[in-house]
C-alpha cells in the first residue's frame, strides 16, 4: 500500500487527499495497492490498482468524461472509490485465475479485518497477518470473547529468553485460528500479535 503522488496536480481524475504515512500529512495523490508473491527475500508483483478515496469529501476532481458503461475505464473509476478491504480481496481473485502457488496471503495490521479473513479462508486458503488491538474485534477463547489486549492476559507472565511471549487457539468468527504473541524488537516491554488461520504450523514459522 504505496503513495503514488501528484501534489502538483489539479485536474487529474479522480484526484484525492491521500495520508502520507512516511511524512504524516495529507498529500495530493492516490494510493498504489500491489499484491504480489514472495520467498521472503524476492517480491514480484502480481496485481495492483490506483486508488482514489471512497469518501467523496476527500476526492479533489471527480471523473473527465464520459466512457460507454462496459469500457475498462469504467471499471476502473469504480474500483478506483471502493473500499481497501474490498479491492484485496478482487486482487487476490485475479491472482488465482492465473495460479495457486502459494502458501498465505500475507498482510500487515492494516488489512487484518474479519471480512477480509473470512473472505480469504471462503477460497481455501490460510492467512498469517498482524493484528491490531481494536475494542471492536474480539477472540474467543474458553467459554468468552476477549479484545486482544485482554486475550493478552490470559498468557501469564513472560518466562525464559525467548521473544515469543505465547500463543493461543481462538475462534475468530467462525474460523479456527493461533493468535502468537511475540516481544516488540523496539520496545521489550511491549508485545505485538500474529494470526494465523493454519493451525498445523508452529509458532516459528507464522512469525
Amino acid at each position: 500500500d504505496s503513495l503514488y503522488s501528484r501534489n502538483r496536480s489539479k485536474k487529474v481524475e479522480l484526484l484525492a487527499r491521500v495520508y502520507d504515512h512516511v511524512e504524516h500529512r495529507y498529500v495530493k495523490g492516490f494510493r498504489k495497492l500491489t499484491a504480489g508473491w514472495s520467498d521472503g527475500v524476492t517480491f514480484i508483483p502480481l496485481a495492483f490498482t490506483l486508488l482514489s478515496s471512497a469518501d467523496p469529501k476527500k476526492r479533489l476532481y471527480e471523473q473527465g468524461p464520459e466512457l460507454p458503461a462496459n469500457c475498462p475505464g469504467t471499471e476502473r473509476r469504480a474500483e478506483a472509490i471502493l473500499k481497501t478491504t474490498d479491492v484485496v480481496i478482487k486482487l487476490l481473485d485475479q491472482i488465482l485465475e492465473y495460479t495457486q502457488s502459494f502458501n498465505y496471503v500475507l498482510f500487515d495490521s492494516w488489512f487484518s479485518w474479519p471480512n477480509v479473513i473470512q473472505e480469504i479462508k471462503e477460497r481455501k486458503i490460510d492467512t498469517i497477518c498482524m493484528l491490531k488491538d481494536m475494542p471492536h474485534i474480539k477472540y474467543g477463547y474458553g467459554d468468552s470473547y476477549y479484545r486482544l489486549s485482554d486475550l493478552y492476559a490470559h498468557l501469564g507472565n513472560k518466562t525464559g529468553d525467548s521473544d515469543i511471549i505465547g500463543s493461543l487457539q481462538v475462534d475468530y468468527y467462525g474460523i479456527p485460528a493461533r493468535v502468537v504473541f511475540v516481544c516488540n524488537r523496539n520496545n521489550k516491554r511491549e508485545w505485538l500479535a500474529l494470526l494465523s488461520t493454519d493451525l498445523s504450523i508452529p509458532d516459528e514459522e507464522i512469525i
